[in-house]
């Protein structure tokens, strides 16, 4: 099947730019669209041809044009919220957009039982999110919110062969995917061989993740509130998909690795490649910094890239049109750097004609590090590394510490507060923003009652010293604080593991991983010999000071429930808690 292709592309193919500017016909200098002229109506539809050759339709792509949204206005009420908080940076054609959400066809479509949907696609190299796609989630939320469904594509397929754009070289993704995988025969080569595969331990985490948020409750207009319904495609039948595409807040999760084990090549050539121009994949900027790059004096070189990663484009395109036929996902959401790969689906379906839909693409601005760099999986300091096992405090905390640069961003882009109240909560301090950002954000992924709790336990005591008195306290005091002891992260050991008792160094081994900040090492044992870790507020210097039983806070609420717990403290911006297991 296709998906097997793929793996002997990336394995025996390679091209190189000079060979790859042969084979369609444009000059290395081409920019992406400068060439654009207006097509018939023959020509969009794909069935034109000139000296016997298919004619390929595409949209215009001034990047100042077309694609900007700044200053532009529109009608419709999910789009305008949107464009005016800055939320999206470019659209495929923002007007035919908005006339869609805003015209009588969209009003149709939601009568005949067509729900639109909007895709975005994850990829599988790790087992986290970042802010960047957190963005995206939210955005998602947006659409559910406004009767939208939502389709999440998560690249099985394409995490191995590696998205090549804006890279200088080919992906470490794409190269470590070979450490997974599995022996199959190769028809090819007759023989068996090793055909890489994705991570089912990082499909399973961000899958979890993107359970977590798109999964809450949304509030509605007149303040009902309703949690979307998520399915896997690989388990729905032609009755499902068509309930599914009947009704609103919809989450339907596609992995693309069962797509392109079920597509022979045969139909991939006859649909997707021989509707796709190569010339005009090449003369895109998001491919043109993978195939060149600048040596030590500023010269430039061509690099080899394989076919694999050229095909990338393609197989995204191939994701859109699939989803727009089957799910009614006609717009795909991404970052600004995906839209050379928005644009190549939205050009096969015009391409397919008669058989395509009419498909848009809209993508939000890319996060930045205060040096200007985008946030992405290889960035270290600035980057959440969002999990399952993500904690409410440490995730509070980050947004709380965001740069000053960022903060009316972020408000804009990451929350829904009104942009009156941002404007007025900023002019009166940049830090009562990063709460407000923070508040937010942690109330939008893990719940009101975890905000509640960092506020009351957190903003309110001294982080060093705080613990909640032993003895009794009411059932409101009580939940409050076990809420809390959930917001950070935390061990639950029985009572017999602490009989000989545990090294504080071996302790704070188990909770906190040593991190690297600005280059230094930032060990936990090395932290305790210099004064920086307590134990239930108490300064302690020996990473051989045994914790027992006796260290063990215990609070009971007057309704006979009870809890013991330590905290163990890192610094002055980092808590940790070890209960005991109730017997």
């Amino acid at each position: 099947m296709l998906g097997s292709y793929i793996a002997i592309f990336s394995l025996l193919s390679q091209v190189t730019p000079s060979e790859a500017f042969h084979i369609g016909a444009v000059s290395p200098t081409t920019h992406l669209y400068n060439n654009y002229k207006a097509t018939s109506p023959a020509h969009r539809s794909g069935l034109s041809r000139k000296n016997g050759c298919p004619s390929y339709s595409s949209l215009p792509c001034s990047r100042e044009g077309v694609f900007n949204t700044q200053g532009k206005a529109v009608k419709s009420h999910c789009l305008s919220q949107l464009v005016e908080r800055g939320v999206i940076s470019q659209a495929t054609d923002l007007q035919k957009l908005d006339e869609f959400l805003c015209s009588s066809e969209a009003l149709n479509m939601r009568a005949k039982g067509q729900i639109p949907a909007v895709y975005y696609g994850i990829d599988l190299t790790n087992n986290f999110i970042h802010e960047g796609t957190l963005l995206q989630l939210l955005v998602l939320r947006r659409f559910l919110a406004h009767k939208f469904n939502v389709v999440i594509i998560l690249g099985g397929g394409t995490t191995t062969v590696g998205d090549p754009s804006f890279r200088s070289r080919r992906s470490k993704a794409s190269i470590t995917s070979y450490d997974e995988g599995s022996n199959e025969k190769s028809v090819i080569l007759d023989q068996e061989c090793w055909f890489p595969n994705h991570s089912e331990e990082n499909e399973l985490a961000i899958l979890n993740i993107v359970a977590k948020v798109l999964t809450k409750p949304i509030e509605l207009d007149g303040g009902n509130k309703l949690v979307p319904s998520l399915s896997f495609a690989s388990k729905l039948d032609k009755e499902d998909i068509d309930k599914i595409t009947s009704n609103s807040f919809n989450v339907v999760v596609v992995n693309n690795r069962d797509l392109y084990d079920t597509v022979k090549l045969s139909e991939y050539l006859g649909t997707v490649a021989n509707n796709t121009s190569v010339g005009r994949m090449l003369s895109r900027d998001s491919l043109k910094s993978r195939m060149s790059c600048k040596d030590g004096d500023d010269k430039k070189l061509q690099v080899n890239m394989s076919l694999a990663e050229l095909m990338y484009m393609s197989l995204q395109a191939m994701d859109f049109v699939h989803v727009a036929a089957k799910y009614n996902a006609v717009i795909q959401l991404g970052g600004s750097d995906q839209m050379g790969n928005i644009v190549s689906g939205v050009d096969l379906s015009r391409s397919l004609g008669d058989a395509g839909k009419t498909l848009f693409g809209i993508t939000t601005p890319l996060l930045q590090t205060p040096s200007g760099e985008k946030i992405s999986k290889s960035v270290g300091e600035s980057l959440i590394k969002i999990t399952t096992e993500t904690r409410a405090l440490p995730f509070w905390s980050h947004f709380r510490s965001v740069d000053d640069a960022v903060v009316g961003d972020y408000l804009r882009w990451l929350t829904s507060v009104p942009l009156s109240s941002i404007q007025e909560t900023l002019s009166k301090h940049v830090n009562e923003g990063k709460v407000l950002l923070a508040d937010e954000l942690t109330t939008t992924v893990f719940g009101k009652e975890y905000t509640d709790a960092i506020h009351k336990y957190w903003l309110s005591s001294d982080s060093t010293t705080m613990t909640m008195p032993a003895g009794k306290c009411s059932p409101h005091d009580y939940d409050s604080f076990v809420k809390f002891t959930e917001c950070a992260p935390s061990i639950t050991l029985r009572r017999e593991q602490l009989n000989d008792g545990i090294e504080f160094g071996d302790m704070l081994d188990q909770l906190r991983t040593p991190q690297m900040v600005s280059g230094f090492f930032h060990s936990n044992r090395r932290a305790i010999r210099e004064g920086s870790c307590r134990i239930n507020g108490s300064l302690v210097t020996s990473v051989n000071h045994k914790i027992t039983p006796e260290d063990f806070i215990h609070i009971t609420s007057e309704d006979e429930r009870s809890l013991y717990y330590v905290t163990l403290s890192f610094g002055k911006r980092q808590i940790y808690f070890v209960k005991l297991e109730e017997t």
